[in-house]
């Protein structure tokens, strides 16, 4: 995939065969990010369309949650920049941040529930973190992966 820059604000998303697939909301570039001797993240670059769902899949230690913390503020890159709806995430003050991720919902696959939980129990529980979840696109993405019954044990 390449990336065009007509607008440095909304970044244009190409694929190989040069539809253009409209400004994305997430642009990652370069990103690199080591702990001590081990490289977490190194020169990752990324584009999410906007309006897109996308999961992060890969083994353990492939730096997963390091780019989730990074888009989302928690840790610094050692290089590299994270744009984020047009700003950019290592500029942005506390407040506009906080601000900010009231438009991303974040699932770690690790979250441990507490026992008995159901697919209900967890969309109340980020219902009260995000405040502007949509319910019905929850359950429409519930029903599309299998998750559909309310009362299923997550």
């Amino acid at each position: 995939m390449t990336t065009t820059n007509a607008n440095p604000v909304s970044p244009v998303l190409t694929g190989s065969t040069g539809l253009d697939l409209g400004p994305c909301d997430l642009c990652v570039r370069v990103a690199r990010k080591s702990y001590d001797d081990v490289t977490a993240l190194s020169d990752v670059t990324l584009d999410v369309p906007r309006g897109s769902v996308v999961g992060l899949i890969g083994r353990n230690g492939a730096g997963k949650t390091t780019l989730m913390k990074a888009i989302l503020g928690a840790t610094l890159l050692d290089r590299g920049t994270i744009e984020l709806f047009g700003q950019d995430v290592a500029a942005l003050s506390r407040t506009a941040l906080a601000q900010l991720r009231e438009h991303v919902a974040y699932v770690s696959a690790t979250i441990a529930y507490p026992t008995g939980m159901r697919t209900t129990n967890v969309a109340t529980m980020y219902q009260l973190a995000y405040p502007r979840l949509d319910l019905r696109e929850f359950e429409r993405l519930c029903s599309a992966t299998g998750r559909d019954a309310p009362r299923r044990k997550v």
